[in-house]
């Protein structure tokens, strides 16, 4: 054989070696995504006939994520992670809040058509805010759908519903409902919005220290005060101070004289009060009578509760707005300071 075919043939299995070679860098560069692909559709597939019905809720703000792992959690698709992936790549959704029924052990795919139909139950979001009266809540109620204020004060009028720390004979639920975001299922009632805000309430009170009798004041009583500061203060830092001057006005016997409870009186929320409003006998008129006011009035934060039983030790006896922006106030001790509080409070503009 000639030198030059030699060549060809040498050549020709040099070729062969390369292109063997490369498809073996191939290989091993698509294996992971060939592994993966596999892994994906294995997950994302249920072998078998479905199962039992389950039904499960869909929070407000969950994510593909989130969705996936309680898909996982009910046996309904084998990976939570796998049907987010395919969410995402496949583009489905947007997927609802709300309760959904669906069978154990079908496709991601299916699961994905069975979301995008909507919820068996929608959710409605509805909010207590600390600070707001019953009425206010009773006004919000009558916003939601199916729900009346009417239905709301019903409700409210039957006594169906009363709080642990309620004394004998009192029926107000002013102040016992945490202002909390609930959201409501088309199944539930204005029943079930009093229901949840009191046991709620309830149960956060009780874990912030709401148990017995503080300072001479009945768990009822703490509340009542806390309504006080909730009104007040609207500067974080002066929850506690305010909570000092209360207690020790209680101590000598000395009028509250806080706007809010006179506001109360008169069924307002806000506004400037005039002398006529301020002679006006009402319950509520701290001015004209002395001790706490007969009910809260408001809704309260637990920061209020946790100022109410955590009070500054100080001997403040008079507080004033002196920044109308952050509604931080000056503090005094007598009368005397308490006046000079008030003109400079008026010479930056804050009264």
């Amino acid at each position: 054989m000639s030198r030059f075919k030699y060549q060809q043939v040498d050549e020709k299995r040099r070729a062969r070696k390369r292109t063997f070679a490369t498809l073996i860098v191939v290989t091993i560069l698509l294996l992971p995504f060939l592994i993966g692909g596999g892994w994906m559709w294995f997950q994302l597939h249920a072998f078998g006939d479905p199962g039992s019905k389950v039904t499960f809720e869909i929070a407000q703000g969950s994510g593909v994520s989130d969705i996936g792992n309680i898909l996982e959690e009910k046996h309904i698709i084998r990976s939570g992670t796998a049907f987010a992936f395919y969410s995402k790549l496949a583009r489905r959704g947007p997927f609802q809040a709300g309760q959904y029924k669906m069978r154990t052990n079908i496709d991601a795919g299916e699961a994905a058509d069975i979301l995008e139909k909507g919820p068996v139950v929608n959710y409605d979001k509805f909010t207590i805010i600390p600070g707001q009266r019953l009425q206010d809540v009773k006004a919000n109620v009558d916003k939601l759908p199916r729900m009346t204020a009417s239905g709301f004060q019903t409700i409210l009028d039957a006594n169906e519903f009363t709080s642990r720390y309620q004394p004998q004979g009192n029926t107000n639920l002013e102040g016992l409902l945490l202002p909390e975001s609930y959201q409501i299922s088309s199944t539930e009632s204005e029943a079930d919005i009093i229901r949840r805000a009191l046991e709620e309430f309830e149960a956060r009170a009780q874990n912030n220290g709401l148990q017995g009798d503080f300072r001479g004041l009945t768990p009822y009583q703490v509340i009542i005060l806390a309504s006080l500061i909730e009104k007040e203060a609207r500067y974080a830092d002066d929850r506690t101070l305010i909570a000092s001057v209360i207690y020790n006005r209680l101590a000598i016997n000395m009028n509250l004289q806080i706007d809010a409870t006179v506001l109360y009186g008169l069924g307002r929320a806000s506004g400037s009060l005039s002398n006529a409003d301020l002679k006006t006998d009402t319950p509520f008129n701290s001015y004209l009578r002395s001790g706490l006011p007969p009910t809260p009035i408001s809704m309260i934060s637990m920061d209020s509760l946790r100022a109410a039983l955590n009070p500054e030790t100080t001997e403040y006896l008079y507080y004033v707005l002196s920044d109308a922006k952050t509604g931080k106030h000056d503090f005094a001790t007598n009368y005397e300071d308490h006046l000079k509080n008030i003109e400079e409070a008026k010479a930056k503009g804050a009264l």
